[in-house]
């Protein structure tokens, strides 16, 4: 998880995360001289029943209808992992042999492991970076007798708050409360930037609770093709108790509080933003 000022900026943060990695005590076989010594290592011999490959071929013979389409191939080869040796292609020649202690037999262990991840400026939600052979070691290669290990997948959330709702296509959603004669009136706002910089913001006549306003190139930094993003500031309106029912104002004004009233949500966000909809308008 980061926040949206990491996401802008870019920067570094440390991930520790634990994986599967090969017993060392028994070389990820399972088997014998787990114990740090303690145990002897157990013998082995060629599986009598792959003849040591760790693989099984079966062929299965098509019927008369499918060997007109198949003439080339009369049947069909499967190759599976031998079920006596697990793919080893050897067995522990004697039963009683000890199996490894540090693993109890599982070949893997867990470990712990951090290191640094960049975080590029412009990052989104949903970037992705794969990290080759960091992953779980929990395959067993049959060809090189070795196992195998996947990768890591390190997956970026930016975290939002009340006042950064949303990011959509390296664009941010910004909620911005008015006061009613600014919503009447018009305004002109200064909006401190993840940049350093402030940005200007301004309208003149009505603004409704919903209502946005797209200030170009206020959003995220440019990425992996994806051109810089602008910044859509979503009005919100301040509506104070004791103005909604002061019955003395000009007819005007009486008659934007009651659509203020309507049109505003309790928490004073728009239901548009709540429901991604600014994602369409963009």
């Amino acid at each position: 998880d980061v926040d949206l000022e990491m996401a802008y900026n870019g920067g570094t943060v440390p991930i520790t995360y634990e994986h599967q990695v090969a017993c060392r005590a028994c070389h990820g076989t399972g088997r014998g001289g787990g114990g740090g010594g303690k145990e002897p290592a157990a013998a082995e011999v060629a599986c009598d029943r792959c003849g040591g490959r760790g693989l099984r071929t079966s062929s299965k013979k098509l019927s008369r209808d499918k060997k007109l389409q198949h003439d080339i191939h009369p049947s069909v080869t499967k190759h599976k992992v031998c079920g006596k040796c697990e793919g080893f292609g050897t067995l522990v020649e004697n039963k009683k042999d000890p199996i490894c202690e540090k693993c109890r037999g599982e070949r893997v262990v867990r470990a712990q492991k951090t290191f640094d991840f960049d975080i590029p400026p412009g990052v989104y939600d949903g970037y992705s970076v794969r990290y080759k052979g960091r992953g779980h070691i929990n395959n067993w290669d049959i060809e090189t007798k070795r196992m195998l290990q996947g990768d890591l997948v390190v997956l970026v959330h930016i975290v939002n708050n009340e006042q950064h709702l949303d990011t959509c296509n390296g664009h941010i959603l910004r909620r911005m409360e008015l006061t009613i004669d600014e919503a009447l009136h018009g305004f002109t706002k200064y909006i401190p930037h993840f940049n350093g910089q402030d940005l200007k913001a301004q309208k003149e006549g009505f603004t409704f609770p919903g209502e946005t306003l797209r200030l170009r190139g206020g959003g995220l930094p440019p990425l992996g093709g994806r051109p810089r993003g602008d910044l859509v500031l979503h009005f919100a309106i301040d509506l104070p108790e004791e103005q909604v029912h002061d019955h003395d104002g000009d007819g005007r004004r009486q008659l934007f509080l009651h659509l203020l009233k309507t049109l505003q949500n309790e928490d004073g966000i728009d239901r548009i933003c709540k429901l991604g909809r600014w994602k369409n308008e963009i």
